[in-house]
C-alpha cells in the first residue's frame, strides 16, 4: 500500500513538473516570436526614418499634401505683452 501511494506521489510529482516545463517552454517560444516581431517592426522604422531624414523624400511629402513653408510666422507671447486688449489699452491685472 505504501509503495503505491509512493508511486501515486512519484506520478503526481512528474505530471506536474512535465507541465510546468512545457508551460515555460510555450512561454519562451511565445516571447521568441514577439522578440522576432517588433525587431522587424523596428528595423521598418528605422528604414522609415533614414527615408524622413532624406530632403528630397521630405519635400516630396509636402508636395503631395499641399503644404507651404511657414515665413513670418508670429507667436501669441512674442510682444511679451500677454494682457493686451483690442483697444489698445492694458487690461488691469487683478
Amino acid at each position: 500500500m505504501l509503495l503505491v501511494a509512493l508511486a501515486g506521489g512519484l506520478l503526481l510529482f512528474y505530471i506536474i513538473e512535465a507541465n510546468a516545463i512545457a508551460a515555460d517552454q510555450y512561454t519562451t517560444q511565445a516571447l521568441n516570436r514577439e522578440v522576432q516581431t517588433l525587431s522587424e517592426t523596428r528595423m521598418e522604422l528605422a528604414q522609415q526614418q533614414a527615408q524622413f531624414e532624406n530632403t528630397s523624400v521630405l519635400t516630396s511629402f509636402a508636395l503631395e499634401h499641399n503644404m507651404i513653408e511657414a515665413k513670418e510666422v508670429s507667436y501669441l507671447f512674442e510682444s511679451g505683452n500677454v494682457a493686451y486688449h483690442l483697444s489698445g489699452q492694458d487690461l488691469p491685472v487683478r
